[in-house]
């Protein structure tokens, strides 16, 4: 061991600048923008600038990465990043730059169910970011097949919090949690279509 040469650090072919986060929440690199959190507005930020990618640290902790655009003037967002924002003003969703840059599925799903609830997607974007976006496309298709009305948050996330995610082999008894998740869904919706008939009173 003592006749071995000392291993040299890894080789980290970046450049390194300070940025600071103007009031938009992004940084500008090389004439482009790039997201951060919304709660850095103002702060400084260390970058490594790679070939392919962005990396943004904040007291050594990276807290955003984009894929690096060689073109000028543009801007990468990641909505998520803006999430308390839009919490405040959830109105201002529909015009972002950060939602038309969201996934085609993502697009889809708030045209057809969340334009007049901007509110609601936000929810979902943060439960998408606690769980995965596959859980909660599932879920929506579940919830279609029943009835279109029925794809709300709550109801998404009914689903994907009685159906474990991650496991493949799912037993008996966590089918028959998922069934009866679907199962109470359709009963509500029976339930609230229901039309009084002769002698029936509904208080």
């Amino acid at each position: 061991m003592d006749y071995l040469i000392p291993l040299k650090p890894p080789y980290d072919a970046s450049r390194r600048v300070e940025a600071r986060v103007n009031k938009y929440s992004v940084i500008n690199i090389d004439q482009n923008k790039y997201s951060v959190p919304d709660y850095l507005v103002g702060k400084f930020v260390k970058v490594k600038i790679y070939p392919d990618i962005i990396k943004i640290y904040y007291k050594d902790n990276k807290i955003a990465e984009h894929k690096r655009s060689y073109q000028s003037h543009y801007w990468s967002v990641d909505i998520n990043h803006f999430i308390h924002t839009l919490k405040k003003k959830p109105g201002a969703l529909h015009s972002s730059v950060g939602r038309h840059q969201l996934s085609p599925e993502l697009q889809e799903i708030y045209q057809e169910y969340y334009t007049s609830n901007p509110r609601d997607f936000i929810e979902l974007l943060e439960l998408i970011k606690e769980k995965d976006l596959e859980s909660v496309l599932k879920a929506v298709e579940e919830l279609k097949e029943i009835k279109k009305e029925l794809v709300t948050t709550d109801n998404i996330k009914n689903i994907i919090f009685k159906l474990p995610t991650g496991n493949k082999s799912l037993g008996n008894k966590d089918i028959s949690i998922q069934n009866a998740s679907i199962k109470q869904i359709k009963i509500l919706n029976e339930m609230f279509n229901l039309k009084p008939t002769g002698g029936m009173k509904i208080e």
